[in-house]
């Protein structure tokens, strides 16, 4: 076609090919400008489909006025073939610039502003763009940036304010659900779901190319379409790398951080949210001022920091308490030999530093549980860190600690080093660092020196005499022996990855651990906890008694250490013995008041076994301030919430449960699942049952990717039971009984093989009653009453899956309001 004359534009060179057409640069005969010419390539010319495919791309395009977005001139035809005439910008696209090199971190910063710019526009206009990559982004010689194919445009008119709404007339393309398109590299789950977009799936694409604009490759790894799209729906992006001297990337990669959220609601709500981001780094990096964390204001972020913010007044400034006493959080202990086989020495290390610095009168030590959960967070959300010691003082910060205590451990054959330092959160100035040399079997000796020292150093006023070491304050009768303490720690790691075969794995390992050594009190805690957890999923109620004795023998040893405490009030509620469990677990948070695992457990206990709810409530408040990335209290709250009629709170707090949920695991927090279930349930009472049932799906998808969950069966029954409900209430009654038999069934598989418990009991209750066997239904609401009966007619006086019955229940006993 070169030399041609078409219309009034004549042909000058082929700038480029590709599935859909071919460009070509021509020039403007009537006006005397060059243009660019977009023709659909000979095999799509006559296709009715690609031919609107092009023309949504002119009228989409034709909307706009961005100075960003290419203009569009007009929609022709020539000989049967279809063609755009539109600016002709001389540049470079950005996929043949990254081929070369990385963007520098000024130029990314400018190239998210400028498309922010871009998809400000057409997202007012209620245009999605829906395929947002480098090849589509054109970087003019003036170093601006020109958006560029508009062919996968989507029209949301829902934006649109309504007087716009039936004067436009614009169509563009009606995806049908489950329908793949755009590149798979840069879209968002949701669009590689075959979902429901809107404006917020052009945000996601964004941030992978500014990830890959800094890093020069994608943040997703896969080697195929499948992979690919695997590793975005379950991965978390890749760390962008720090740059030697440039402390803008921290922020910058929050940002980044943010447009990569796979659940919509947590990524910035609009293009303007992340331009502000960005104009505020920008601002700040000129002026030499930069801020300490970028104003992020999605609803998840400002969650997450008004739940750092409580956790930071209620320990530090809450009471006098807190104000006298140091608060220290202690992180995980590296591996620096990096062999694998061990990794249980710095895991024992840090379990064990921690629970011999509770010992101080000095010190008020941060658990374990929040410790990782936040350090996870950040490493998650905070992006690239300079070192492990910027982590660990963002944990700080987090969890409101005034000092942080990290370390590694290095061994090469039977000599080890132990190197460890304490961080003051606020200055972020080294107060002290230990170093230690000696045989593995010297290891003891070591730990409790790491103690003192640390100890020493975090607070002025302690001293070697309130420190005392490990093999005092975990055994009471001398250090395990080095068997004793590898069999304990690697429990540990098995312990938090919660699946069926992990707590086998980590009851065997502890229950070595205290043969080996009878009277080491935290392994007997440990062993308590591991029995208690695989118990109470399980609906064991043997494996629940054997908690109780484990946990009986480790504050016998120890009666000071909480975990034991804690761990046998849990087991004493499971088996109903409400008054002692009661007793532990108050006795525990007394001991350990930063706890969130303590506080959670005695939540349970006030909700659960007692029907005093708004005590629960309070309690899992306190722990979501003490530790705001535990996802099993976050589910908790919505699930409550839900039941006193706070939708909007049960709402936030069950998409917070979701972004947990879907955190990878490190081996040190236990892996949830349910959250996606506590939002449908929400939206059930609600009556929005289509949502309701959007969210089961949900559950249900990532359900199947952890096949040996130990509350997998368990969630699913009552999957199957509220699916149900929702479908029925939407009126398709055929697929509404086959899930509630489904429901029905299964817990007679479970009952018949001996595990029971309460919750499926009920939730399969309301099954039989939904089916109209009234009769089945009352039988099973009787058996609930009898093992959780204010609770269980509390929650049931409300339920309307127990409608069509509730007039034969015992709803009479008087709940108590606390």
């Amino acid at each position: 076609m070169i030399g041609e004359t078409l219309h009034n534009y004549r042909i000058e060179a082929l700038l480029g090919a590709g599935g859909m057409g071919e460009v070509y640069r021509a020039e403007d005969l009537r006006l005397g400008r060059p243009v660019a010419l977009k023709f659909l390539s000979p095999e799509h010319a006559g296709d009715p489909e690609w031919r609107e495919r092009l023309a949504r791309e002119a009228r989409a395009a034709s909307t706009l006025s961005s100075p960003f977005v290419a203009a569009t001139y007009e929609l022709g035809e020539h000989d049967d073939r279809q063609f755009i005439a539109m600016e002709y910008v001389d540049g470079e696209l950005l996929s043949k610039r990254l081929a070369k090199s990385p963007l520098s971190l000024d130029r990314a910063v400018r190239l998210g502003l400028q498309v922010g710019e871009a998809l400000e526009e057409a997202h007012e206009r209620g245009v999605i763009h829906r395929d947002i990559k480098p090849g589509n982004l054109m970087l003019t010689r003036h170093s601006r940036v020109k958006v560029l194919d508009f062919g996968l445009a989507k029209l949301d008119a829902s934006i649109l304010p309504p007087a716009d709404r039936e004067a436009r007339t614009l169509t563009l393309s009606e995806t049908q659900p489950g329908m793949l398109l755009g590149t798979v590299s840069y879209m968002s789950p949701e669009q590689a779901l075959g979902r429901a977009v809107d404006k917020r799936t052009d945000l996601f694409s964004l941030g992978v190319v500014l990830y890959q604009s800094i890093c020069g490759e994608l943040p997703f790894a896969g080697e195929t379409p499948t992979e690919m799209i695997a590793a975005l729906l379950r991965d978390p992006p890749r760390q962008l790398q720090p740059m030697p001297a440039e402390p803008r990337l921290a922020p910058f990669a929050r940002i980044v951080g943010w447009c990569l959220e796979k659940e919509p609601d947590y990524r910035p709500q609009s293009a303007r949210e992340l331009i502000d981001a960005l104009e505020e780094l920008r601002q700040s990096s000129q002026s030499g001022a930069l801020s300490t964390s970028t104003n992020l204001n999605s609803s998840s972020s400002a969650l997450a920091s008004a739940a750092r913010s409580a956790a930071g007044a209620s320990i530090l400034a809450g009471d006098e308490e807190h104000l006298r006493v140091p608060v220290v959080a202690v992180l995980p202990f590296s591996n620096i030999s990096g062999a694998a086989e061990d990794d249980w020495i710095g895991t024992g290390i840090a379990e064990t530093v921690t629970t011999d610095l509770k010992a101080s009168t000095e010190l008020t030590v941060l658990g374990r549980e929040q410790v990782q959960s936040a350090l996870r967070a950040v490493r998650e959300q905070s992006g690239p860190v300079a070192d492990d010691q910027e982590a660990a003082i963002e944990v700080g910060r987090r969890l409101g600690a005034c000092a942080v205590i990290l370390g590694g451990v290095q061994r090469l054959g039977d000599r080890l080093r132990i190197t460890a330092r304490g961080v003051d959160v606020r200055s972020g100035e080294v107060h002290r660092v230990v170093k230690l040399d000696g045989s593995v079997d010297d290891l003891f000796t070591l730990q409790d020196r790491v103690v003192r020292e640390l100890a020493a150093g975090v607070s002025s006023r302690t001293d070697e005499s309130a420190v005392t070491g490990s093999s005092e304050d975990s055994s009471s009768q001398g250090p395990p022996s080095l068997e004793a303490f590898e069999s304990f720690s690697r429990g540990v790691e098995q312990l938090r990855l919660a699946s069926k075969g992990s707590l086998q794995r980590a009851i065997a390992l502890f229950e070595r651990a205290v043969e080996l050594h009878p009277t080491y009190a935290l392994a007997w805690a440990m062993l308590a906890a591991a029995r208690q957890i695989l118990g109470s999923n399980q609906s064991r109620q043997e494996l629940l008694e054997l908690g109780v004795e484990a946990g009986r023998r480790a504050v016998e040893l120890d009666p000071r250490l909480a975990q034991g405490h804690q761990w046998l009030g849990a087991a004493l509620a499971g088996l109903g013995e409400e008054a002692q469990a009661q007793e532990h677990l108050e006795t525990a948070v007394r001991l350990d008041p930063t706890s969130a695992i303590a506080h959670t457990s005695l939540a349970r206990l006030n909700w659960m076994h007692l029907a005093r709810v708004r005590r629960g409530l309070e309690h899992l408040e306190r722990a979501a301030e003490l530790d705001p990335d535990a996802g099993y209290v976050q589910m908790q709250l919505g699930f409550l919430y839900a039941l006193a009629g706070d939708y909007s709170a049960a709402e936030r707090a069950c998409r917070k449960a979701i972004e947990l949920q879907h955190r990878p695991l490190d081996g040190e927090v236990i892996q949830i699942v349910g959250s996606y279930l506590r939002l449908g349930f929400t939206f059930y009472r609600r009556q929005r049952w289509a949502d309701a049932l959007r969210e089961y799906r949900h559950e249900e998808e990532f359900l199947a990717s952890v096949p040996d969950h130990a509350l997998r069966e368990r969630t699913q029954l009552e999957l199957h039971q509220k699916s149900g409900a929702a479908l029925l209430r939407k009126g398709d009654r055929a697929s509404a009984e086959r899930r509630l038999r489904l429901a029905t069934e299964g817990y007679a598989e479970r009952r018949a093989a001996g595990s029971d418990d309460v919750s499926t009991r009920y939730y399969t209750a309301c099954a039989h009653a939904l089916l109209g066997e009234g009769d089945r239904a009352v039988e099973l609401f009787e058996e609930c009453v009898q093992a959780l009966p204010s609770f269980t007619r509390w929650r049931a006086a409300t339920d309307p899956d127990l409608e069509s019955v509730r007039a034969r229940l015992d709803l009479g006993l008087e709940i108590e309001a606390g």
